[in-house]
């Protein structure tokens, strides 16, 4: 696509840009001011031939792409090679809403991100995109274009993870157990949390169940960023807390249907060995020589 028509594109629809844009070998970013010289090659092998990342050194050597930098890092974890000009973290949360693993996945975003399904009523530029990517020859460059922004969005993801260790760990006790989360700076921190925090209240409930562990042993997994802190806590914790809530309930439930079944039996006892006495002691025997 011409630098002429990407830029109308990112004008009259930036999310099908952006789609478009990061399908590309070199990404242009959302003011069109990257060029291939930006980029080098983060593997020699074939198929990782598409695994290309920004320089900072030739951002910084150029007048024109100062801000690239600014937009494509993170407070305090550095710069991010493998954003492609745009907001790390926006473009992290809009990956994780959108994967994109094959061509049929490719195609589909390509047309929900169109204004309109109605070709007449499509800008000139969109119908531009929709005859270079969705027409049925179009297969071959749906699938390699869908495969490059599925590495680019594990890409992303790897870096997250390794960099932006302020997060939300969590420790997956299963469905029907409820998941929790903790806040630490890193994988090391949130354990050390886990285990002092919450760990002995976990190990005291699965004391209690027969199909749980019955120790409260859990290892942490990197979830997802929290640079503004511990503020969705309650939130992402709020499954677990429901869990518990749903079983103290059902568990209060059963011990009013037991209490009111003691008492039923109670009183059947009772009336049966009444009525055994009373049947004997009133019963009148016939003497026997």
């Amino acid at each position: 696509m011409k630098l002429s028509d990407y830029k109308e594109l990112f004008a009259t629809n930036p999310k099908l840009a952006m789609l478009f844009d990061l399908s590309e070998r070199y990404p242009r970013g959302p003011k069109a001011n990257i060029r291939p010289h930006h980029y080098e090659a983060r593997s020699e092998r074939w198929y990782d031939r598409h695994e290309t990342q920004l320089v900072k050194e030739k951002l910084e050597n150029d007048k024109k792409t100062p801000d690239v930098i600014k937009i494509c890092t993170v407070k305090k974890h550095g710069f991010c090679p493998v954003a492609y000009g745009y907001n790390v973290l926006e473009l992290h949360a809009w990956f994780k809403k959108n994967r994109i693993s094959d061509g049929y996945d490719f195609r589909t975003k390509i047309e929900s991100l169109l204004s309109t399904q109605n070709g007449f009523d499509q800008s000139p530029i969109e119908r531009l995109v929709v005859a270079k990517f969705l027409g049925y020859s179009k297969q071959a460059t749906q699938t390699r274009r869908a495969k490059r922004i599925s590495l680019r969005i594990e890409q992303l993801k790897r870096w997250v993870q390794e960099n932006v260790t302020t997060a939300y760990y969590k420790i997956q006790r299963g469905y029907q157990s409820g998941d929790l989360y903790v806040h630490a700076d890193s994988e090391t921190g949130a354990q050390a949390q886990y285990d002092l925090f919450l760990k002995p209240a976990i190990a005291e409930i699965e004391k209690h169940d027969r199909h749980s562990r019955g120790n409260g042993a859990y290892e942490v997994r990197y979830s997802e960023h929290a640079l503004e802190g511990p503020a969705g806590l309650m939130v992402k914790n709020n499954d677990f807390i429901k869990t518990c809530q749903r079983k103290v309930n059902d568990l209060e439930d059963s011990i009013k249907k037991a209490q009111a079944q003691i008492v039923s039996l109670q009183l059947a006892k009772d009336m049966v060995s009444e009525y055994s006495a009373n049947m004997t002691c009133s019963y009148e025997y016939e003497e026997t020589a």
